[in-house]
């Protein structure tokens, strides 16, 4: 997303923020008791695990200690409203903290204030061309609009349609298709 800047940091546990996991925990984590803090959501485990030792009434079960190696220590926060966010990697978090760990590294993204644009993936691209093959006119026009739309936010859909909707295609009336969704987002940008 182009919208953001990544640096790698360390930082402390306590200063983070939880966001949402699943329903379940979340109402855990969101309750006045814990307030999406890690700390107090790791003490809450502590004492969840002492009293439910071969149990789980409450399906925090993934969060209980046991001997896997972390594979990908690093988390992903964002930085949003003063506050430090986790983005991905609530388990880990949480494992770190259950054995002793206060900080943790981490990538971090900030706002840049430049537009927001993200990539939507190829595969959304082939995908839609697929459906727009085996559709009805109606069908049709819906994709298309959607590709345009999709064109217009991502970083990458005018090289996807490129790709999957001119250079790759064999038929000539689905290239001019192609062809015209090219020309009309080169015309936006001008």
């Amino acid at each position: 997303n182009t919208s953001f800047s990544w640096s790698e940091e360390q930082w402390l546990a306590a200063n983070l923020t939880l966001t949402g996991i699943n329903p379940a925990i979340n109402s855990i984590t969101f309750s006045p008791e814990i307030n999406q803090n890690p700390i107090k959501f790791r003490d809450y485990l502590i004492k969840y695990f002492e009293k439910h030792p071969s149990n789980d009434p409450q399906k925090l079960g993934e969060f209980r200690l046991d001997n896997r190696t972390i594979k990908y220590p690093k988390i992903i926060l964002r930085e949003e409203d003063e506050k430090i966010l986790l983005l991905d990697g609530s388990a880990r978090l949480i494992k770190f903290l259950l054995e002793g760990q206060k900080q943790v590294t981490a990538f971090v993204a900030r706002k840049t204030g430049q537009e927001d644009r993200f990539r939507v993936g190829d595969s959304t691209f082939l995908l839609l061309r697929n459906l727009y093959i085996n559709s009805n006119p109606e069908e049709k026009r819906a994709i298309l609009k959607t590709v345009e739309r999709l064109m217009n936010i991502s970083t990458d859909g005018y090289a996807a349609v490129k790709n999957y909707w001119v250079d790759h295609v064999r038929d000539d009336n689905l290239r001019k298709i192609g062809e015209s969704l090219l020309e009309k987002y080169l015309s936006r940008k001008k």
